[in-house]
C-alpha cells in the first residue's frame, strides 16, 4: 500500500503541496519574529534613553538645563556651550530661525529652536560645514554625554540669539 501510495503522482503532488506550505508558513511566521524582534530591540532603546534623559534631568552637577520657565543654561550647561563653540555654530541658523518662528510666541519660539537643534542642525551642518558636525559628535563622545543633551543645550543657546535678534527679554 505505500509503494502505490508513493508512486501515485496524485498522492506525490498532495505531499509536495503540504510540505511547501509548511516550509511557507514556518518561513513567514520566522519572519513575523523578526519583525516582532527588531521592534521590542527599537522599544528597549527608546526607553534606555528615556531613562537617561530622566536622570540627567534629575542630577543638578550634570543638568546642562535649568528646567525653570523660560529654560535657562546651568554653569554646566554653559561650559559646554563654550566649550561646543556654540556661538560660531549656531549665528548662521539665527536668521532662519527668526524667518521661521515670525508670528509665534516666546513659547513657541523657544520650542522651535529646540526642535530645530534636536531634528535638523546635525544635518544642516553636515551639508555646510562637516567639521562643526563632527565635532559636537565628538564632544559627545569626549564627555560621556548623549548628542541629544548637547543638541538641546545648543537648542537653548539658539533661542536665546533669537530673542537678543528680536529684542524680547530673555527673562519672564
Amino acid at each position: 500500500m505505500t509503494m502505490e501510495f508513493i508512486t501515485n503522482p496524485m498522492a506525490v503532488v498532495i505531499v509536495a503541496i503540504a510540505v511547501l506550505g509548511f516550509i511557507w508558513k514556518a518561513a513567514e511566521w520566522k519572519g513575523n519574529k523578526d519583525a516582532e524582534s527588531k521592534n521590542f530591540i527599537q522599544f528597549i532603546e527608546e526607553v534606555r534613553d528615556d531613562i537617561k534623559k530622566i536622570l540627567w534631568a534629575l542630577n543638578p552637577e550634570t543638568r546642562p538645563i535649568e528646567k525653570k520657565s523660560p529654560l535657562r543654561l546651568t554653569d554646566y550647561g554653559m561650559k559646554m556651550a563654550q566649550e561646543m563653540k556654540a556661538d560660531e555654530i549656531l549665528q548662521p541658523y539665527v536668521s532662519r530661525l527668526i524667518d521661521a518662528t515670525k508670528g509665534k510666541t516666546v513659547y513657541g519660539i523657544q520650542e522651535e529652536c529646540i526642535r530645530y537643534a534636536r531634528h535638523d542642525l546635525m544635518g544642516d551642518l553636515r551639508t555646510k560645514n562637516k567639521l562643526q558636525a563632527d565635532s559636537i559628535e565628538i564632544y559627545a563622545f569626549q564627555k560621556g554625554i548623549n548628542l541629544y543633551e548637547a543638541l538641546e543645550v545648543l537648542g537653548v543657546v539658539l533661542r536665546d540669539k533669537v530673542f537678543t535678534s528680536l529684542n524680547l527679554p530673555l527673562e519672564e
